[in-house]
């Protein structure tokens, strides 16, 4: 899920939701256009890890996650 307000300092939250018995390590498609972001997104994780992504013409960007099994984890994109 992804939750955006392009008037706050951090523009989204990305929470992703591991119903697998297993650890699950993806990469997601995310677009960002109502964000507001323009040329790149800063996104961080839980543990406070921070990635520099380019948004591509179509204000998306390809987030890597990792989720445990039957958990949650978050992102916040700024």
């Amino acid at each position: 899920m992804l939750h955006v307000n392009p008037k706050l300092e951090t523009k989204g939250m990305l929470v992703v939701f591991n119903p697998l018995n297993q650890p699950a390590e993806r990469t997601l498609k995310v677009n960002l256009y109502y964000t507001g972001l323009k040329d790149r997104a800063v996104v961080t994780d839980e543990s406070g890890e921070e990635l520099t992504l380019p948004l591509n013409r179509n204000y998306s960007v390809h987030v890597p996650v990792q989720v445990p099994a039957h958990g949650f984890a978050w992102y916040k994109i700024h």
